[in-house]
């Protein structure tokens, strides 16, 4: 250290030192341990898949997905500890030796301008992708509805731009030079500027928001059309794996919420809040689809070690995907009688049967999860 160096210089100095380990190093670890739970998550669902995948046409679709997801986590991941050991090994040392030390701020962006432009890149292609996978989650269980779809290709392509255009203001705040006409538009219409990047992850939320509304709108129009079929202790077990979506999209989505709170009202820049929600959504946001499909495969696994198919009806034991199709012969239709009252009622299952069929697009060996 300088040994001129004044006392405000060395109050910047800790200062700077302070920032770092708030805004960067204790969220880093954060960061780093949800990673690592990722990366076991991830393995454990690769090999899962890998040893299920007869029968499975959707085995190289989904696992093309949750690979691509690691991947932009793992490259964001990278960045943040390329840009703190710069802030440690580069940045601050020259704010200890130079006698007349720069803008700690502005020298970050000098340094990681280009590095954090890609993160902003990185994080909204992850973010995109996993609102694409949460739309087609509740497109295929609320049974493909045309509304839907054209909902969500309106929502998509309107993410999609909104992205886009964030992506390139961003580029003007985080570049060292950016052109000087983008700089000029941001400094003469600051706040409709602001208002693009706050819609931008409003948009996720909302999208967030719909798609667990659905699910779990479903799930309680199953409840009402199964509850008079099932016993009630099977009744609840048929219902779990949609319970496990909504529940997984409250917990995410409110975690969403949190972070568009912290990024879009201007007074919490810069707060711990900021900086931590920053740090946790690049690896939730990634993982989010297939943990998902793991804490289904699971409970599924649970279910079939737990559950007698054949003290279900059978429409829902192929729903629940406890049995694997309609093998069952003249012993399935037998095995209803303790739970029917009269042969109208199982008749009456057989005509409703697309009515539980939606559990079927819940389990993650089909299309849905």
């Amino acid at each position: 250290m300088s040994g001129n160096m004044t006392a405000s210089q060395s109050a910047a100095v800790v200062e700077d030192l302070r920032l770092i380990a708030d805004a960067r190093v204790f969220p880093i670890l954060l960061e780093t341990a949800l990673f690592a739970f990722f990366t076991v998550l991830t393995i454990y669902f690769v090999w899962q898949r890998w040893n299920h995948s007869t029968h499975r046409p959707l085995v190289k679709p989904m696992l093309s997905l949750a690979m691509c997801l690691y991947t932009l986590a793992a490259a964001s991941w990278t960045i943040d500890i390329r840009i703190l050991w710069t802030e440690m090994y580069v940045l601050l040392p020259q704010q200890l030796t130079a006698p007349d030390p720069p803008n700690f701020s502005s020298e970050l962006s000098n340094y990681n301008g280009a590095l954090l432009l890609a993160q902003a890149v990185l994080l909204r292609l992850i973010w995109f992708i996993s609102d694409c996978i949460s739309l087609w989650r509740a497109y295929a269980i609320l049974g493909r509805p045309i509304w839907l779809l054209v909902l969500s290709y309106v929502l998509v392509l309107l993410e999609a731009g909104i992205y886009v255009f964030d992506i390139v203001l961003i580029s003007a705040t985080r570049l060292p030079n950016p052109p000087a006409s983008l700089a000029r538009l941001i400094a003469q219409h600051s706040q409709p500027v602001t208002l693009i990047q706050s819609i931008a992850t409003s948009l996720t939320a909302a999208v967030l928001v719909l798609s667990t509304f659905l699910i779990g709108y479903r799930a309680w129009l199953h409840r009402l059309e199964i509850r008079d079929y099932v016993q009630k202790y099977e009744f609840s077990r048929s219902l779990a794996m949609l319970a496990i979506l909504v529940e997984t999209g409250v917990v995410y989505t409110s975690l969403w919420v949190v972070y568009a709170v912290y990024n879009d009202v201007p007074t919490l820049d810069n707060s711990l809040g900021f900086w931590w929600s920053t740090f946790y959504m690049a690896p939730l946001s990634a993982m989010y689809p297939t943990l998902v499909v793991v804490i289904v495969t699971i409970r599924r696994s649970v279910l079939e070690y737990t559950l007698n198919a054949s003290s279900l009806p059978t429409n829902v034991a192929l729903a629940l995907g406890v049995v694997d199709g309609p093998t069952t012969e003249s012993g399935g239709s037998n095995t209803m009688t303790g739970h029917m009252a009269h042969a109208e009622d199982e008749k009456r299952i057989s005509q409703d049967t697309h009515r539980t069929e939606i559990v079927t697009q819940v389990v993650p060996y089909r299309e849905t999860v």
